[in-house]
């Protein structure tokens, strides 16, 4: 059973696409930024991100020129102060643009990691705006062959 987290006040979602130069740049910060990611002050959880066209969900889909980092966090000071985190600032470095989207969950179903990282918000019926979908999906190896027929 995951651990369900209470409704973060605020969701990060960083985004930064690099050129083919900084590649392997974006591949050491992927391993080396783990560790000073977890000890952000504020954060509640986080995942580093890379991308994909979603095309044929295969290794071919992957993007090496966009990474990013999802984030939740319990006050909206915290993510501000995120922004002159370590973390951020060197993908900066490295990056050729960048967006940061900022969230607040409607719904959430399932776990990562075991957790519910978004908690278990009630959907509201008079939200009138732009939506986000965020989905994420590990395939479980007896499901894999119905998951490939669909795609």
């Amino acid at each position: 059973m995951p651990v369900v987290d209470d409704v973060p006040e605020l969701v990060t979602l960083h985004l930064w696409g690099v050129t083919g130069a900084r590649v392997p740049s974006a591949l050491l910060r992927m391993a080396r930024d783990r560790r000073p990611l977890r000890r952000t002050p504020g954060l509640r959880f986080a995942k580093l991100l890379g991308t994909g066209d979603g095309r044929t969900f295969t290794a071919r889909d992957a993007d090496p020129h966009h990474w990013g980092v999802l984030a939740t966090w319990g006050q909206a000071a915290d993510a501000e102060a995120f922004e002159r985190s370590p973390v951020v600032q060197g993908w900066d470095g490295i990056a050729r643009e960048r967006l940061r989207v900022t969230l607040r969950p409607m719904t959430s179903r399932g776990s990562w990691s075991g957790r519910a990282p978004f908690g278990d918000p009630v959907p509201s019926s008079s939200y009138d705006g732009p939506v986000a979908a965020v989905t994420r999906a590990r395939i479980v190896t007896k499901q894999m062959l119905t998951f490939w027929r669909s795609v």
